[in-house]
């Protein structure tokens, strides 16, 4: 049982530690990662995550809302008194809202989809410009 238990512990502390490990990247090459990044960071948290990532996620997102050059211009959510796994939906519990998860995000996408790009920028595939693939969309 105490092998169990040390197990345990030591996964939410990996846990955490992957969380921090990536904070720490982010603060360290934010030059370079900040203009890639920008607007695609969306975070979910239970502020009772079982692995306590919440707290790891406190300081990502303290972090976050002081960036500049690019601001990162994303999301950061918590779910009040949810669990690890938490998406975002503050309307149905994980069970329910697990299962409709493309519902959930295509009206984000569309919103990035319509946004203008920085000068510079592009949202293409392959050969297909970031146009030509909206206007393919709002024709289905």
């Amino acid at each position: 049982m105490e092998v169990v238990r040390r197990q345990k512990k030591l996964e939410k502390y990996s846990i955490y530690l992957a969380v921090f490990f990536a904070l720490i990247a982010l603060k360290r090459d934010w030059k370079t990662l900040g203009p890639k990044l920008e607007g695609k960071i969306h975070i979910y948290c239970g502020d009772m995550d079982n692995y306590y990532l919440n707290n790891a996620v406190y300081l990502v997102e303290e972090f976050l809302k002081s960036s500049t050059n690019p601001f990162y211009a994303g999301e950061v959510d918590y779910g009040d008194r949810a669990e690890h796994c938490w998406n975002g939906d503050h309307n149905l519990p994980n069970h329910l809202s697990r299962l409709r998860y493309n519902v959930m995000r295509l009206p984000k996408i569309l919103e990035r989809i319509k946004r203008p790009l920085r000068p510079g920028r592009t949202l293409a595939v392959g050969d297909i410009s970031s146009s030509e693939i909206w206007t393919s969309f709002c024709k289905n």
